[in-house]
């Protein structure tokens, strides 16, 4: 399995709740539509009050947080995480993922990452 983790941050001046609805209701079902390659496609969006607190640990998350939502895509081999990197490659597919991207992410503070999952 391939995993990626997106960690993204919503423009200046979108609320949370204005960037969660954005993303639900229309740039999850273009990724859906134009990259259906993956197994999973996940949103973990960031809670607006952190009040995680359990005593072992002072909890920085509050101030510290540079994004508003981890994406999580999967894929089951090689061939069907390439066959999604061809579609972003691709002008037509990549530009009208990346116009969306512009209504709604800071793209120059988005960080994509490979992981190895483990359980």
């Amino acid at each position: 399995m391939i995993k990626i983790l997106c960690f993204l941050r919503r423009k200046d001046g979108m609320t949370l709740a204005e960037f969660k609805a954005y993303y639900e209701n229309n740039h999850a079902p273009l990724i859906k539509r134009l990259l259906p390659f993956y197994d999973s496609y996940k949103r973990n969006f960031a809670a607006e009050v952190q009040n995680y607190a359990t005593g072992h640990i002072d909890n920085k998350a509050a101030g510290a947080r540079d994004f508003d939502v981890v994406t999580e895509l999967t894929f089951s081999s090689q061939e069907n995480y390439q066959k999604m990197i061809d579609a972003l490659s691709d002008p037509v597919i990549g530009g009208e993922i990346a116009r969306d991207e512009e209504n709604i992410f800071d793209r120059d503070d988005i960080r994509v990452f490979l992981v190895e999952e483990c359980e």
